[in-house]
């Protein structure tokens, strides 16, 4: 989608024209800890999401999986540093969310839910 002057829209101008006010109906924002000695949920299963971003924050890929159990390294959706993904009406996915990283030490994302 894009606006009159032809650049991507924002999230929130994205947020604005599907559901409304962004910030009136945000159910959970925040962010979560991913480390790589094992898989960590970082978003609930809710049957009313209908929308969701996931931004990896930290400087190394993330390994996300959707409802098939645990994270592994190297298996499922791999959410390289500083990319997102997005569960909007287009894949409506209200399941469970598992993450871990490659690499060492911990690496944050951040998570928004409507």
């Amino acid at each position: 989608m894009v606006n009159r002057r032809d650049k991507p829209l924002t999230v929130r101008e994205h947020f604005n024209r599907l559901y409304g006010p962004f910030n009136s109906l945000t159910t959970g924002a925040g962010s979560a800890v991913v480390r790589e000695d094992g898989s960590r949920v970082i978003l609930a299963s809710n049957s009313e999401r209908r929308f969701a971003e996931i931004v990896n924050e930290s400087g190394s890929a993330i390994y996300l999986s959707l409802g098939a159990g645990s994270a592994v390294v190297g298996k499922g959706r791999r959410l390289d540093s500083t990319k997102r993904f997005t569960i909007d009406p287009n894949f409506l996915y209200t399941g469970t969310v598992e993450a871990i990283a490659s690499g060492d030490g911990t690496k944050t994302v951040s998570i928004i839910e409507v």
